[in-house]
């Protein structure tokens, strides 16, 4: 099953502040919900651990994450297994400057398969969009940003 997300949204917070804080991948390790066991193997690449589950299944994924920068475009793609399942992850940000703010433009890629892709697409779509919204919250506060984008 593959279930593909995407929005924007506008920070109180200057570019080069955000392309320093998406560039180091401990930082957004941080703000996966629910994660542990970070380890850095170098720039690009690292390791985390995800408590996952739906309903009352649950399990801890061991996932190998990368990160690949182009410009103003972060691509991280995370891959891992858990469930009985695998999950391959892939989540864009392009980053366009706005006086002084910065507009993200972000999309979510996922690919189930196992037990996890026998639940109902509405289900997965929740639950991913709920992580990725807690992802977004969890970086405003790493960043010192407010409600609404602003900074704190």
């Amino acid at each position: 099953m593959q279930t593909v997300m995407q929005g924007s949204e506008e920070l109180d917070v200057p570019v080069d502040k955000l392309r320093t804080f998406l560039s180091d991948t401990s930082n957004l390790s941080r703000c996966i919900p629910d994660s542990s066991c970070f380890s850095k193997i170098d720039d690009s690449n690292f390791k985390v651990e995800i408590d996952a589950g739906i309903s009352v299944v649950h399990d801890r994924f061991k996932v190998d994450g990368r990160l690949e920068i182009n410009g103003n475009a972060y691509t991280y793609e995370l891959s891992g297994r858990g469930l009985g399942s695998s999950v391959k992850i892939r989540i864009m940000m392009e980053l366009y400057d706005k006086g002084g703010r910065t507009l993200i433009d972000w999309k979510t890629e996922a690919m189930l398969s196992g037990i996890v892709s026998g639940v109902s697409e509405p289900i997965i779509k929740d639950v991913i969009n709920k992580k990725v919204i807690q992802i977004i919250e969890r970086m405003k506060i790493e960043m010192g940003i407010g409600p609404h984008g602003k900074t704190v």
